[in-house]
């Protein structure tokens, strides 16, 4: 896990819209185009993959009746098809992430519902068709199970998910940026009180938690997409809950 402060990697020490600067952690040199939304979202990509053959990323963001989704879906004619889904479920105080890459299916829900109490997030799920559970201590970033992409999607699939490393940290770049606003309170509710009560943070916390299970010491690729795909499915969920709150305020 990374030490010390486990959503330091999502947080970053920018604030307000000014998005940190950080060089890409792996090479995108063969990355050749880039599609945005008319917020500046990442919505696609384009890569040549290492036998010269093209790759296709898409990214997926959906709004659920309690939460969010993010899917980034990697494909092409000669490729290993990938997905990484993460979502939120704020209310419920769930992350939960399902990972794809040819017949390895990596299906977990992390439920901090009774975080007040016990200060733990309760990891439940299956890879490669075992069972898993354990626990995840925010405070320290120690885990009871190890759940590093890199160690269950193989090489083939590793490398992939190279090709699009600046994408990926873009992205996760831009969760930073906006959920800079909600560091203190994500930071207090760490240690002092549950995620439920935190309106918009909560859906960022979650993420967080979600991101640390999936941080190494070193953080790979693997590590940069399940950010990536959690900073999605927590900005959904945050836009949302902002909404429902400035109706509730108007009435």
């Amino acid at each position: 896990m990374v030490p010390g402060d486990p959503f330091e990697p999502l947080l970053g020490k920018g604030r307000g819209s000014d998005r940190p600067e950080a060089e890409p952690l792996l090479s995108s040199s063969s990355l050749i185009e880039v599609a945005r939304d008319l917020r500046g979202a990442v919505v696609g990509a384009k890569a040549i993959g290492t036998g010269g053959d093209a790759l296709f990323l898409n990214v997926h963001r959906e709004l659920l009746s309690d939460g969010a989704e993010c899917s980034i879906v990697i494909d092409g004619e000669a490729a290993l098809p990938v997905m990484i889904g993460a979502g939120i479920e704020h209310t419920q105080e769930r992350a939960k992430c399902l990972v794809t890459a040819g017949e390895t299916t990596i299906d977990w829900v992390l439920d901090a519902s009774s975080y007040e109490e016990n200060h733990l997030g309760v990891i439940t799920g299956q890879v490669a068709g075992a069972p898993i559970s354990g626990v995840l201590d925010p405070r320290t970033g120690a885990s009871t199970v190890a759940l590093t992409l890199e160690d269950w999607i193989g090489s083939i699939a590793v490398t992939q998910l190279a090709h699009f490393a600046a994408v990926f940290q873009e992205m996760m770049l831009r969760g930073q940026a906006e959920r800079a606003e909600f560091d203190d309170l994500i930071r207090h509710t760490i240690h002092s009180s549950r995620w439920g009560a935190i309106g918009r943070a909560a859906c960022w916390g979650l993420g967080g938690l979600g991101v640390a299970v999936c941080s190494t010491v070193t953080a790979g690729v693997g590590f940069l997409a399940a950010s990536a795909a959690f900073a999605g499915a927590s900005s959904v969920c945050s836009d949302a809950v902002s909404e429902l709150e400035r109706r509730e305020q108007a009435r």
